[in-house]
């Protein structure tokens, strides 16, 4: 009869540290998803406690993610249609140009109307409306970054990766995309530290006769100024310089190394008989 042995089954560092994480970002989601779905009718007061200052904290970072990360999405598939389509480059780039040239406080108002139209019974049009004036803040510089990064690649390159048989999607991944990495990095970093910047004009501001305060770290902030709260005020700020030079030493400096990997400062011998570097992502 055989004998059936059990393996012994050992938990490392690394999958607590991924279960942590997984679960973080679930409870994350849940706490989100309730602020949300709360009447808008019931805006809570905005409380200069030092005890509100977390759960403020962690309301605005949600909104800075979130405005990110669609902005990044928009922004890879924007600036690639607009390098790959002479008709698209000649209406979006203008457009661009506009938009970036435009005050964030200008999109508030009608963003703020039409959404609280769609949701009129929950907090969800004010929260997007938030995430989306967060978005024209941020989302400007990333496209013309992508773009300006392929219409400058070298011809040779794309000429070597066609050669090797790959279509649009994988000449967009093993070539295009490595080679805008460092530039959006750089201009991810400028993003978030102008979502930051316009905190307070998105989470609290006027609409007509009607105000409108979302808890968090900006609404915080403009609170505790117009009441003169400088111990509030004190605590914000060192709250925002906390998580931007965490932010920096924890995200972007790794990813920063990370990206210097698919630069290219030039060719040796070697590279250039195989025609392959700076096509591997």
């Amino acid at each position: 009869m055989k004998r059936l042995q059990m393996r012994k089954v050992g938990i490392s560092l690394p999958d607590i540290l991924a279960f942590g994480f997984l679960f973080g970002a679930f409870v994350a989601v849940v706490v989100v998803g309730r602020n949300w779905a709360a009447p808008v009718s019931a805006l809570p007061p905005i409380d200069l406690s030092l005890s509100s200052l977390p759960y403020a904290f962690f309301l605005s970072l949600s909104r800075i993610i979130i405005a990110y990360l669609v902005c990044l999405v928009s922004s890879l598939a924007v600036g690639y249609w607009a390098a790959h389509s002479r008709l698209a480059e000649v209406i979006i780039i203008p457009l661009i140009d506009i938009g970036q040239s435009v005050p964030v406080l200008t999109f508030l108002p009608g963003l703020v109307l039409t959404f609280l139209a769609l949701f009129p019974e929950s907090r969800t049009g004010l929260e997007i409306a938030a995430i989306l004036t967060l978005y024209t803040g941020m989302a400007w510089n990333l496209m013309l970054a992508f773009y300006g990064s392929i219409k400058t690649m070298p011809r040779d390159y794309i000429d070597t990766i066609r050669a090797y048989g790959y279509g649009p999607l994988g000449i967009f991944l093993r070539l295009e995309l490595p080679y805008s990495m460092n530039a959006l990095v750089w201009n991810s970093m400028l993003s978030v530290a102008g979502g930051w910047f316009f905190l307070t004009v998105c989470e609290s501001y006027k609409v007509g006769d009607k105000a409108f305060s979302l808890v968090g770290l900006g609404s915080f902030m403009a609170v505790a100024a117009e009441k003169g709260d400088y111990r509030a005020i004190t605590a914000g700020a060192s709250a925002m310089v906390v998580i931007l030079v965490l932010t920096d030493y924890l995200v972007w400096n790794p990813l920063l190394r990370w990206a210097e990997r698919f630069q290219r400062t030039g060719a040796t011998a070697e590279e250039e008989k195989d025609g392959e570097a700076g096509l591997k992502f």
